[in-house]
């Protein structure tokens, strides 16, 4: 690594902000839906959750989101986009719209109850 490239590296301002895409009201309501499927759930085992998300949504945003809203540590965001996926049923054609999945790791010791018993 040159010595340029070091002092960059050592400048770099390291906080995060969430991006201006989204408002705030839309950006809090980011993570409240829920992805619930038998993958997700055995998922949840190993402290990741999933969640569904706008298309406009980006890692740094749900981060934040789930950190204010479950007074969590979040480890890391893998992003999911789920193409279009075309049906037919008795002659009559849908599409599922193109959406996007967000799994995100928390940090041992930290949980989400998103079903309250």
């Amino acid at each position: 690594m040159s010595p340029k490239t070091k002092k960059t590296i050592e400048e770099k301002d390291l906080k995060v902000e969430p991006t201006k895409s989204l408002d705030i009201k839309e950006s809090f309501d980011l993570v409240s839906k829920n992805y619930i499927s038998e993958k997700a759930a055995s998922a949840q085992s190993l402290n990741k959750y999933t969640f569904k998300v706008p298309l406009s949504a980006s890692r740094v945003d749900v981060r934040l989101m789930v950190e204010r809203k479950y007074g969590v540590k979040v480890t890391s965001v893998n992003v999911v986009r789920l193409p279009i996926k075309v049906k037919e049923f008795t002659k009559v054609r849908y599409a599922r719209p193109l959406t996007k999945k967000i799994i995100v790791t928390l940090r041992s010791g930290d949980k989400i109850d998103i079903i309250p018993q």
